[in-house]
């Protein structure tokens, strides 16, 4: 499934493509729908496989910070299972990546022969911690689907809402000194939630952000307020819902509507209430602008340096990725 983060580049939703080859793409190493791959070596680390052409000192870069976040995810949020893979394939010149898909993306995740892959441009200097989380966008939407990946392989009952709420407050994650903080809101989601109300919960919980091509931003900001109102809403004092709902997301049964695990979860809210009181903590959110106090620091163990391990390069794999996506790119806009 290809899938496109306009939520963290504030993006209109159609995506034009050039017809035929990118012209600055003609003559170029790497040309769409023949791609050369020979260039990518392959490497592996605890919890990441990686396929790039950058160097090993760029691949260590994404590495590092990589393995700090699923430390930190892994020990505060999802408890990963035993041998779970990151597979990224990493480009060391944007425009590399950018002609695939007409530069209106900063990363992508897809299936490509049953494996899940992100694929996004190396950014130099991308991958240090800003003031107030990731520099890098590309690396964000990594993070993002790092909570994809984990929700899918330990609770693959999740519905659409669950897995992009969620994500999207992954990928606030803020590590300094040990510590892991989670929930400082994007800039887009800031801008959706002041300029329209949130999405009606009947809306959010039976539909997928893929059937809603009209609403995606308010879809994504609406399931992001929902897990930050659990955990930081009302003076903190809904976090230990985040279980309740967990559990009752792995043990719903077919028949019983997502309106009644969230009425269970919230101890007898109607679905109105829930609903008005998710539109006031969004009106507090945009209030603050963005200066939200953060879910409490919570202590991690520190990773040090990671160790990297070449491994034997898959050009194929990565040739195939990459002509897929513009495949994919083509099909989307015609």
């Amino acid at each position: 499934m290809l899938r496109r983060d306009f939520l963290h580049l504030g993006l209109p939703m159609a995506v034009p493509l050039l017809g035929g080859c990118a012209s600055r793409g003609l003559g170029r190493r790497k040309a769409p729908f023949n791609y050369d791959a020979s260039d990518f070596k392959g490497y592996r680390s605890p919890h990441v496989v990686i396929h790039s052409d950058a160097s090993e000192s760029s691949v260590q870069d994404v590495a590092q910070r990589l393995e700090e976040i699923w430390s930190a995810i892994t020990t505060t949020m999802i408890r990963a299972k035993e041998g779970f893979p990151l597979e990224i394939i990493l480009f060391n010149d944007p425009y590399d990546f950018k002609e695939l898909t007409n530069g209106h993306l900063a990363g992508v995740f897809m299936h490509v022969h049953d494996r899940g892959v992100m694929m996004l441009p190396y950014e130099d200097g991308g991958y240090e911690w800003g003031p107030a989380g990731l520099r890098s966008d590309s690396l964000q939407i990594a993070v993002h689907e790092m909570g994809h990946r984990l929700v899918d392989d330990v609770l693959p009952t999740a519905p659409s809402w669950f897995h992009e709420g969620l994500a999207s407050f992954i990928e606030t994650a803020f590590i300094r000194d040990n510590y892991v903080s989670y929930g400082v809101p994007s800039a887009l989601v800031l801008y959706t939630l002041r300029e329209a109300p949130i999405l009606p919960f009947e809306t959010l919980l039976n539909t997928r952000v893929g059937d809603q091509r009209n609403h995606e931003a308010r879809y994504y900001a609406t399931a992001w307020l929902l897990i930050h109102y659990i955990f930081l809403g009302d003076d903190g004092r809904n976090t230990g819902l985040f279980k309740s709902l967990w559990k009752g997301i792995a043990h719903r049964e077919p028949e019983v509507p997502w309106e009644q695990v969230l009425v269970d979860v919230f101890e007898g809210r109607s679905p109105e209430q829930l609903e008005a009181d998710l539109q006031r903590h969004a009106d507090s959110v945009v209030a603050a602008k963005g200066r939200i106090q953060r879910l409490r620091q919570i202590p991690v163990e520190p990773v040090g340096e990671v160790a990297l391990h070449k491994r034997e390069p898959d050009a194929g794999f990565v040739r195939d990725a990459c002509v897929e996506l513009r495949r994919l790119f083509q099909k989307e806009n015609q």
